[in-house]
């Protein structure tokens, strides 16, 4: 099979890498070994390897009826998605990094590779090295998806640990993971949850059929995270995490979604991932929890799934069972399940104010109290019987605004 990548930043030049240095190892597990014949990129290469197959325009690729299958690595929505739809329609197997062009436009390029007779293929899209796409498209096909909890961030991942273990500041800890490269110049869309919503997306579609528009998920990052939420996860017997959740609603209907800083009991299997570390934990209706872990991120984790994906298209040819079709969900495939967990205020004058509302208005909310006696959080129970649905939506309305929502797991294990 030959191949062209379009785009060889960290991630295109860790699959070139990939085919040209480990063409013994594949050809031994596939009969042949994949061939890499061209790279596009507008930019000199230093690898003389690689800028010897280098072509500054996408012409070169479309023109080549030997190219079987075309890696997008170049990022974005934009000419990702211009070149994805060329190189499907001038019949080539895609297979794409891109969870952004995946979480915008999977429901047509899925379509029109089916209709092409053609793969589009995204494992590396979400979780780095983790086989997670795979897991739900495939393993766990006979399986209703009851619910998928992942840590699938490794930069906010990062930040909370060492906010945690070093008894560092958020920004300190920020600092921190830029200067290691675990977190970006601009870190807004690891920080505000966004890439963890739109991989949250992907994830929903792979369990439910149904893609939903990242932008309606509820979203909270952990930019206000203080070292004083930290303390009270501590002192629940939790860690504190970054957790993208789809809980399924009964069959054919919108699922819970949602991205949030949540508290993690330390013995549940979530507690697992420490560091820039991933992990995904599903339930199915058949095989019960299944667990994944791994380095969510990096150039040779995200090359091996990129190439687990070409081995994929090696291996089998396509057929209507190997097609994925998804569905547009619209808004209302998203529903947001009522607050269960603990609400933290981030000062003394929003702390008064809150226990004022709860004796006023009765609210179901249990004060947690530090050892001095002092109540510092309020926990929220599962089937609260003060029948207010939107909390935080009802605190708004009062003024209370500064206020951390620390998000319980459903399951409750390892409480």
């Amino acid at each position: 099979m030959n191949i062209a990548i379009l785009g060889c930043g960290t991630i295109g030049a860790g699959v070139a890498r990939l085919l040209l240095e480990q063409g013994e190892l594949l050809a031994g597990r596939l009969g042949a070994a994949p061939v890499l014949r061209h790279i596009v990129d507008i930019v000199e290469l230093e690898d003389p390897r690689l800028e010897a197959l280098r072509s500054p325009t996408i012409d070169t690729v479309l023109e080549d009826p030997s190219i079987d299958l075309v890696v997008e690595t170049i990022g974005g929505t934009r000419v990702a998605y211009d070149y994805t739809r060329r190189c499907l329609l001038a019949g080539k197997h895609v297979v794409t990094s891109n969870k952004d062009l995946v979480a915008a436009h999977g429901v047509e390029l899925l379509e029109l590779a089916a209709a092409r007779k053609l793969r589009y293929l995204f494992e590396a899209a979400v979780g780095g090295g983790i086989p997670v796409i795979a897991t739900l498209a495939e393993d766990l096909a006979a399986n209703r998806i009851l619910s998928v909890h992942g840590i699938v961030n490794g930069t906010t991942n990062y930040i909370l640990d060492r906010m945690e273990t070093a008894s560092q500041t958020f920004a300190e800890s920020l600092a921190e993971a830029q200067r290691l490269g675990y977190a970006e110049r601009d870190p807004a869309a690891d920080i505000d949850g966004l890439d963890s919503g739109r991989k949250l997306a992907i994830l929903a579609a792979l369990a439910s059929g149904r893609l939903v528009d990242w932008r309606e998920i509820p979203i909270t990052g952990i930019r206000e995270i203080e070292p004083g939420d930290l303390a009270l996860a501590e002192s629940l017997g939790c860690y504190l995490r970054l957790v993208a959740c789809m809980e399924a609603r009964e069959e054919g209907a919108a699922s819970d979604l949602r991205v949030a800083p949540t508290l993690v009991p330390r013995r549940h299997p979530l507690a697992v991932a420490r560091g820039v570390y991933n992990a995904i934990l599903i339930s199915g209706s058949e095989v019960g929890d299944t667990l994944l872990y791994g380095q969510g991120a990096g150039a040779a984790p995200t090359a091996s799934a990129v190439l687990a994906d070409i081995s994929a298209c090696m291996r089998t040819a396509w057929s209507p069972a190997v097609a994925l079709r998804w569905e547009e969900a619209g808004p209302a495939g998203v529903l947001a399940a009522a607050f269960r967990g603990v609400l933290r205020p981030r000062d003394d004058q929003t702390r008064e104010r809150i226990a004022e509302l709860v004796e006023a208005e009765g609210l179901d909310l249990e004060p947690l109290s530090d050892r001095s006696g002092k109540t510092v959080a309020w926990r929220r129970p599962a089937a609260a019987r003060d029948g207010v649905e939107d909390l935080a939506g009802w605190f708004c309305e009062r003024g209370v605004e500064r206020v951390n929502w620390l998000h319980d797991l459903a399951d409750g294990r390892g409480d």
